[in-house]
């Protein structure tokens, strides 16, 4: 049961982790422009 857990929370961060480096993204992409 805990491994279990622990691979459905591994999921997560590397959701926001991408929703962060996409918002950045966009962010630097305003300020270039």
């Amino acid at each position: 049961m805990k491994e279990n857990s622990k691979n459905r929370m591994s999921k997560y961060p590397q959701i926001i982790f991408k929703l962060t480096s996409l918002g950045s993204f966009f962010i630097l992409m305003k300020n270039n422009n």
